[in-house]
């Protein structure tokens, strides 16, 4: 069972990937079963790229990078470093009832992006990582972009909407993959009328917590 909503940008896909790659080694003797590295490679090639399936294998929040092979024929290597997420972080995500595909909402950006704009990206990406493990009073920070959520309002408006509105509240919002669903990290409670409004307008409010790295559950039947 995958509960997690499919083309919604929340990673649906590696998930299951990694879910059945780990299902696979939990059946095989225990001395041939996968190590958590070795299922990391097998779900990121499958998956294309370690993003989700690194968060899916390693839990808390990730940091992922591939190792591409001069040589032009071994396969990629596949690498990432767990973060612990600071104890007082949690997660809410905003899912739009509609599907976003992550190929046409890739379209929309451009094949090449100034020198500023990479620059603030960078710096921002550090100040994520900061505030994930120590400094959650800089989420808000930590998340702002120029790089893909700008190019991608007009096609995700009502993302953009709620990604928007939710910032000038101050609350650490952000597009969640391809989207559409809008992600919020917070360690106060978001203000109720708010999620309310998400409600009307047709989004679906999940309360979401940090997981921990994937296991397998052996079960006699």
């Amino acid at each position: 069972h995958n509960r997690i909503p499919h083309s919604r940008g929340m990673g649906s896909s590696a998930s299951a990937i990694v879910a059945g790659v780990a299902a696979a080694s939990g059946l095989l003797p225990e001395h041939a079963q996968l190590s958590r590295d070795r299922i990391l490679q097998v779900a990121s090639d499958l998956e294309g790229h370690p993003d989700n399936a690194a968060a899916s294998v390693l839990g808390d929040a990730v940091v992922s990078w591939t190792n591409v092979p001069v040589d032009g024929h071994s396969l990629p290597d596949y690498r990432a470093a767990s973060i612990k997420v600071h104890k007082d972080i949690r997660a809410t995500a905003l899912v739009p009832d509609f599907h976003a595909s992550t190929q046409a909402v890739r379209r929309v950006l451009p094949s090449h992006v100034t020198h500023s704009d990479a620059a603030f990206n960078v710096s921002r990406t550090a100040v994520q990582v900061a505030a994930l493990q120590n400094y959650p009073d800089l989420l808000w920070e930590g998340t702002r972009d120029r790089l893909h959520q700008p190019y991608r309002a007009d096609a995700l408006s009502v993302t953009a909407e709620w990604v928007n509105r939710l910032r000038n509240r101050g609350y650490a919002a952000y597009l969640s993959g391809a989207g559409p669903t809008v992600m919020v990290l917070h360690t106060e409670d978001i203000d109720e009328s708010i999620l309310d409004d998400a409600r009307e307008q047709g989004l679906r409010v999940f309360d979401l917590k940090v997981a921990g790295p994937v296991r397998v559950e052996v079960t006699q039947a």
